[in-house]
């Protein structure tokens, strides 16, 4: 997913940006230290990412979801985190770092417009490849040159989290 990685490439660059992926790393023991934890996930993976907010939190530490999951099921993370990001996350991205800052997290964000892909920067990718994750090489190195799908598929949550064009 590149997920992360384009959101990282939209952080101001007075805000320092960090990566860790609890695959690989589980957060209980690995979890750095940070002003603000933000969490990009799946269906699949919202157990375990409500489960780190929760530890994040009980630490006192703001935490803003977003991905398809909270994108899809907003109400069943809202109580868990400090922030919702709904939809895509570059165009409001750059707003909840600040408003982070200043200690005035919105409970939720929402782009009023799909993000222009040909003005984004590119994703950091090279968060995923850490000196220390040296033994660990992905399979596949994600390119996106499209979002959105105009098909409806019954168990696709694509259309409804990007949009219906391609």
């Amino acid at each position: 997913s590149l997920g992360i990685a384009s959101v990282a490439a939209c952080t101001p660059a007075e805000f320092e940006v960090d990566f860790v992926d609890d695959r690989i790393h589980p957060v209980d023991r690995h979890l750095p230290e940070a002003d603000l934890y933000a969490l990009s996930f799946f269906t699949p993976a919202a157990s375990r990412a409500l489960e780190i907010a929760d530890m994040i939190r009980a630490r006192g530490k703001p935490v803003v979801a977003g991905g398809i999951f909270p994108t899809t099921m907003p109400e069943e993370v809202a109580g868990r985190v400090d922030a919702l990001v709904i939809g895509e996350g570059e165009p409001v991205w750059e707003q909840v770092c600040r408003d982070a800052a200043a200690g005035r997290l919105q409970p939720r964000y929402q782009a009023q417009a799909p993000a222009a892909l040909d003005s984004l920067p590119p994703p950091r990718v090279e968060l995923y490849l850490k000196a220390e994750d040296a033994t660990f090489a992905p399979d596949d190195y994600p390119l996106q040159v499209s979002r959105g799908c105009p098909f409806h598929c019954d168990a696709c949550a694509v259309p409804l989290c990007m949009g219906n064009r391609i």
